[in-house]
């Protein structure tokens, strides 16, 4: 079964795929081990931060409820990885991008994570069609 859109909730392992000329491009979920809630300065403790800086209370607060949900495993840093296959052909890791929100709560329902799956496997045919031209 193709599936051209994430869930409202997802998990590693979870994939997007299309096909074009004959190659199905397949965009899934990893694990990001290497992004952690403190790099991001969205969600950081310190109110003094100029992230800040104009921001009302009630948007603070949502941020640090997010932080908490994060800390309970409700949401994930993810990274999107595209691979393509043809006939026995297979080539992982043509494009990827790392530190994205999954599951984020009071998002999108995860819509940026199959745009941006989108954009990576146009990425990766772009690349993958000047290789076989």
């Amino acid at each position: 079964m193709r599936k051209a859109s994430f869930d409202t909730f997802v998990v590693v392992g979870d994939y997007v795929e299309q096909t074009r000329d004959g190659i199905t491009f397949r965009a899934y979920i990893e694990p990001d081990l290497f992004t952690h809630i403190d790099d991001d300065d969205c969600h950081s403790l310190r109110r003094s931060n100029p992230m800040w800086d104009g921001v009302s209370d009630e948007t603070y607060e949502a941020a640090m409820e997010a932080r908490a949900a994060w800390f309970r495993d409700e949401w994930h840093y993810v990274t999107i990885v595209v691979s393509a296959e043809r006939d026995g052909w297979k080539r992982d890791n043509l494009a990827s991008c790392g530190g994205v929100e999954a599951n984020y709560p009071g998002g999108d329902g995860n819509v940026y994570l199959t745009d941006l799956a989108h954009e990576l496997i146009h990425e990766a045919a772009m690349e993958v069609s000047e290789a076989v031209s």
